[in-house]
């Protein structure tokens, strides 16, 4: 069966506070001529606010149109009888059930994540993605086309709001549904305000972890063929985290060796061992 997959959201960002919502998608079973890839498009997602006549909308008016769709769907399941075919459960469909089963039952996948594993929060994040990695009609040209009857096919390359607006004018005005596309390469623009909206971590100075002693020698790392030793504490592998340590730990047991996990301090930029340095003192 065919679903439509969102790819990314990059919207435009007018005067007013004002956004043109813009993603990309496509089908699931409509592959490129190399069958290389399956065919994606940016398109106006006007549909999500159930308008013909606008094509700009506030970030508040966008999310609620998201909230609109989600609750549409859950009306017409929630308190329904499950069907044969959906083996996922038993009994009638809940609200969480939708919420946390949102794309199978709407035909639709977050990208990558597949149907069954997109959830309502993943398609309101999609949304509140493209409202932050908006773009202005400064770093792209938009294409305003429509089509008042077949064949006649008309667009208007636009760079300013009132020529945005002027364009939008002429093809209602038509009669036709009038949409908005990018003119240009929206995929190198979007991976550009990807790489300036990324949230920059201050690197995390690690002063306190964990490491494996393994008959008195402090593991390096474990291959499927041997462990990699160093008597040296200052070379072991450090884990900042006693679960993830406990896992190798699990590894190690269970081939026999006498071992423990240790915790390590780091001092004047080396690992030691915690426990020897006390001794030290």
């Amino acid at each position: 069966m065919s679903y439509t997959i969102l790819y990314r959201a990059m919207f435009v960002k007018l005067s007013g506070d004002k956004y043109i919502p813009m993603i990309e998608s496509g089908d699931n079973n409509v592959w490129e001529c190399d069958n290389r890839r399956r065919v994606r498009s940016w398109y106006h997602a006007r549909w999500i606010m159930k308008s013909k006549t606008e094509y700009a909308f506030t970030a508040d008016e966008i999310m609620k149109g998201v909230e609109a769709m989600i609750d549409s769907v859950k009306a017409r399941y929630v308190g329904n009888e499950r069907p044969d075919y959906d083996r996922c459960g038993e009994g009638i469909y809940t609200d969480k059930e939708i919420e946390t089963r949102f794309g199978w039952f709407d035909c639709i996948s977050v990208y990558s994540k597949g149907t069954t594993n997109t959830t309502a929060q993943q398609i309101r994040n999609f949304f509140k993605k493209g409202i932050e990695m908006a773009v202005t009609l400064d770093d792209i040209r938009l294409d305003v086309h429509w089509c008042p009857k077949y064949p006649n096919y008309e667009h208007r390359y636009v760079s300013t709001e009132e020529k945005l607006a002027a364009a939008f004018k002429e093809g209602l005005d038509t009669g036709a549904d009038v949409w908005i596309g990018f003119s240009g390469t929206a995929g190198y623009l979007y991976e550009r305000r990807k790489a300036e909206t990324a949230k920059r971590r201050a690197p995390v100075e690690h002063t306190k972890g964990y490491a494996v002693l393994c008959n008195g020698n402090y593991i390096l790392k474990v291959t499927s063929r041997r462990l990699h030793m160093t008597y040296c504490p200052e070379y072991a592998h450090i884990y900042f985290s006693r679960s993830v340590a406990e896992k190798l730990y699990r590894k190690v047991i269970r081939n026999n060796y006498s071992s423990e996990i240790v915790e390590m301090q780091k001092v004047n930029g080396k690992w030691q061992h915690a426990e020897q340095l006390a001794q030290c003192v």
